[in-house]
């Protein structure tokens, strides 16, 4: 069935040179690939709303929830066997109309696919804040992320499911506890009462889950290589 499903996605590329690079950019470029759920956060942040705080508190819980998912994915991703991407895969021709670096994500274990972890965890958390934002988030990650990744050759159909299956679970059991605890602890009210420290820490945070935290993720592997030389 795996791959069934991935030859029938990649039969539609090669056939456009235009179709194939803008997928290419759409599932590469954070512009195109995360930013958009960082728009919502900010859009939802800022909309006037009869109870404001109970929307932040939520959208701050959302923000811990996506932290949580990458950190899981990226672990199922390493403690789990390695499986071959389909773009290193020997046996698999890639039907594209250009061709990929074969040094991207090399080394990189396919499965559970970390991105459908974090932005079906993300589409998730924008469905139980606001329905409408959330369909529109889903099919942001059904596309940009899911589709995309398996046209490109980056994973399998059953990376991106696990991914997302893996990511809406963990949104649905963290999500409202945490989003209570922060109301419950006034932790919003608080943080509003020092926007001096809290507008710039929350634009580092929505940088960092556009990027999927890979300036984190390059910090966290430098200090742990540094720490192995001591």
């Amino acid at each position: 069935m795996d791959t069934t499903i991935f030859d029938a996605i990649q039969s539609i590329g090669g056939r456009s040179d235009l179709f194939d690079r803008a997928i290419c950019n759409i599932a590469t470029n954070p512009l195109l690939k995360g930013a958009l759920p960082m728009i919502f956060f900010w859009a939802l942040w800022f909309a006037p709303s009869y109870n404001r705080m109970v929307y932040r508190a939520r959208l701050l819980a959302m923000l811990v929830v996506a932290a949580v998912a990458i950190v899981i994915g990226r672990a199922m991703a390493t403690l789990l066997p390695f499986r071959l991407r389909p773009l290193h895969d020997p046996d698999i021709k890639m039907q594209l109309s250009f061709d990929l670096d074969p040094s991207i994500l090399s080394g990189w274990s396919a499965f559970p696919s970390d991105h459908a972890v974090m932005f079906f965890a993300l589409s998730t958390c924008f469905f139980l804040i606001q329905k409408r934002i959330g369909y529109i988030a889903f099919v942001h990650s059904i596309i940009a992320i899911a589709f995309a990744r398996v046209f490109l050759g980056f994973h399998w159909p059953s990376d991106v499911l696990a991914g997302a299956l893996v990511g809406a679970g963990v949104a649905m059991v963290l999500f409202r506890p945490v989003a209570k605890l922060i109301s419950q602890t006034q932790l919003t009210r608080w943080l509003i009462r020092r926007e001096q420290f809290l507008y710039p820490a929350l634009f580092i945070i929505t940088y960092q889950v556009t990027t999927m935290f890979n300036a984190t993720r390059e910090l966290a592997s430098a200090m742990l290589d540094a720490l192995s030389l001591v």
